[in-house]
């Protein structure tokens, strides 16, 4: 189980979301819709261990999760990958750090991405389908935190091959995350997960009302 206690996301001391409670069991899909800006990479990154959060813990089966980063995969808002390796050597790469081994040339045919390609020779979008693959490709984590995962993609890869691929996960039983902002993915998503309103909870959003009415110059 993932809990979430009175987490505060942001940078130094200035909070960006929160504060955030929340528990998902195995085979949970929960997801975070909202603007470019609300928060979602901050809270994503946070989640992941990848900065410190300001207040609140997060706890993965009743450890906390500093101690259980090899159970967590995280996939971030940008494509950057190491271009002097193919898409098959970079599926090989992530899996090591899990300390697994299998063949990629499948999880690359589903994603619709040429195996042994250099990823220097591929589109944003054929790059994002393979660190799309790579999340198929591991079977270790427990956690999936999926940031913006159609960035790149055309309306194809949006709508149809991450709501495949967030079904296969919670299918595997694992606890799946995703940040959003595309409207298609939320409906394709919707009969089978939770959705958050980062207007709930994001402390960055535009507030309209907080200048008065200008007033009509006069004439």
């Amino acid at each position: 189980m993932l809990e979430v206690r009175d987490l505060v996301a942001g940078y130094r001391r200035t909070p960006v979301v929160g504060p955030l409670s929340l528990s998902l069991k195995r085979g949970e899909v929960l997801v975070f819709v909202g603007p470019n800006g609300a928060g979602k990479s901050t809270l994503f990154r946070t989640l992941a261990t990848l900065q410190r959060p300001l207040a609140g813990k997060v706890f993965l089966d009743g450890e906390p999760m500093e101690r259980k980063t090899d159970r967590v995969f995280f996939l971030g808002e940008r494509v950057e990958m190491p271009e002097s390796l193919t898409g098959a050597e970079y599926l090989r790469v992530v899996s090591s750090l899990y300390g697994e081994t299998a063949d990629p040339e499948p999880y690359l045919r589903y994603a619709g991405v040429p195996a042994e390609a250099l990823l220097r020779h591929l589109s944003q979008g054929q790059k994002r389908r393979v660190q799309l693959a790579s999340a198929l490709f591991v079977s270790r984590p427990l956690v999936y935190l999926l940031d913006d995962p159609s960035i790149g993609l055309d309306d194809v890869g949006a709508e149809e091959l991450v709501p495949d691929l967030v079904r296969r996960l919670k299918g595997a039983g694992k606890i799946t995350l995703v940040a959003t902002r595309v409207a298609a993915i939320v409906e394709r998503l919707r009969s089978f997960a939770a959705i958050v309103d980062m207007r709930e909870i994001s402390r960055v959003l535009p507030d309209t009302a907080a200048l008065p009415t200008l007033e009509k110059p006069e004439k």
